[in-house]
């Protein structure tokens, strides 16, 4: 009887030898350590996503799930606040992802512009009205948290960096 027990086996994500002891018994593992598993795993899921999500069958559900969602949410006070507040949370952390990286944050703001000069006219006027009627039914008080406290705080880590800055160079 042949035995591969002796020959190499190479991780099917990065390519490098996977060591003897980590063979065991049964199935030999298909990468060298937990984050090429985590990483191949990732990969596969996404592949099989991308696969799966312009069906039909993939389409249909997410249309009755997403209506579903609607449903609860005008009925349920309580999920619809823990909904938007999940929301907020998943757009916070996404903002400070692209902060973190002034390439792709720069990136992110041209794919909007470009969004914006490739709208029809009618569609652009359309945008700016929705945006105008949204501006007029806020109250003063919802303005100057959306626009002065924001551009307060903005101001106030701005001077702080600098300043945190001015005190490394000294």
């Amino acid at each position: 009887m042949v035995t591969d027990a002796h020959t190499p086996i190479n991780c099917l994500w990065c390519g490098k030898t996977i060591p003897g002891g980590r063979r065991g018994h049964g199935h030999p593992p298909k990468t060298c350590s937990e984050e090429c598993r985590k990483a191949r795993a990732s990969a596969r899921e996404k592949a099989r996503y991308r696969r799966a999500k312009d069906t039909q069958k993939w389409q249909e559900t997410r249309a009755a799930y997403i209506e579903k969602l609607k449903i609860r949410t005008a009925q349920d006070p309580v999920f619809a606040a823990a909904e938007a507040q999940r929301q907020q949370a998943i757009r916070d952390r996404y903002r400070e992802k692209l902060e973190r990286d002034p390439a792709r944050l720069e990136g992110y703001r041209a794919k909007q512009r470009a969004w914006f000069h490739n709208l029809t006219p009618e569609r652009r006027e359309d945008e700016r009205a929705r945006n105008r009627a949204w501006y007029a039914s806020l109250t003063q008080e919802e303005k100057v948290l959306y626009y002065y406290e924001v551009r307060r705080q903005h101001a106030l880590n701005q001077l702080l960096a600098l300043s945190e800055e001015l005190r490394k160079k000294q």
